[in-house]
């Protein structure tokens, strides 16, 4: 039997999913880490992990600095998923998640920098307003 947590993440998982145009197409897996896999059908598989952001500060705007140090202790993580037979990592920050609390908003600096990342792609999605931007990633 399923816990909240996995039902939840769920949820948010395949509402990112219907909600990304170019969302890989394939047989979607939820496991630990990373939460998730899609294998698509050519063999190849895009692991997805997920990550809430909680802001512990009295703004609720989320800056560039907010943002990488999410990103870089989701990086350390990252030897250990590349340890399975996935092709491409991506992070899902997420926002909006809690609708009783006040949203953290990104200031447009922190949308448009780009960030050091070992992820094939890190995208920040805000639940509230069911609105997805791809961050920028430096190669």
């Amino acid at each position: 039997m399923q816990n909240y947590k996995s039902i939840e993440e769920r949820a948010v998982f395949d509402l990112f999913a219907s909600l990304l145009p170019d969302f890989p197409k394939g047989q979607r897996i939820q496991r630990e880490s990373p939460d998730f896999v899609v294998r698509q059908n050519n063999r190849r598989s895009t692991g997805i992990e997920l990550t809430k952001i909680i802001l512990q500060k009295a703004s609720n705007r989320l800056t560039i600095d907010d943002l990488q140090q999410v990103i870089d202790r989701k990086n350390n993580k990252l030897p250990l998923y590349q340890t399975t037979k996935i092709d491409l990592h991506w992070l899902v920050l997420l926002i909006g998640f809690d609708p009783l609390s006040t949203s953290a908003m990104p200031a447009q600096t922190a949308l448009n920098h780009a960030y050091l990342s070992g992820f094939d792609k890190v995208f920040l999605f805000d639940l509230n307003r069911k609105a997805i931007h791809e961050l920028h990633l430096l190669s």
